[in-house]
């Protein structure tokens, strides 16, 4: 099976899944003396995204591995899962 073809998690049934990033560096956060409100667009501007060889892809209840989602494949565990 590939993870193109999962519409679900197939431990928990959830329909969300997440892939994580590893940044490093600093975020400047705006704030106004009074209180209201300030345009923070740029806040991440200063952050470096470190490149991953492989995207994977976790369920957003269960949080257990799904697979990779650039190879297009699904975990072992899934698979044991969906039998």
């Amino acid at each position: 099976m590939k993870f193109s073809e999962l519409t679900k998690c197939p431990f928990c049934g959830s329909e969300e899944y997440y892939t994580t990033s590893y940044c490093f560096g600093r975020v400047d956060y705006y704030q106004r003396f009074d209180g209201g409100e300030t345009d923070n667009g740029g806040m991440y501007a200063g952050l470096s995204e470190r490149e991953r060889k492989t995207e994977r892809a976790y369920c957003g209840h269960c949080e257990k591995y799904l697979g990779d989602i650039e190879a297009d494949t699904v975990g072992k565990e899934a698979v044991k899962a969906l039998a």
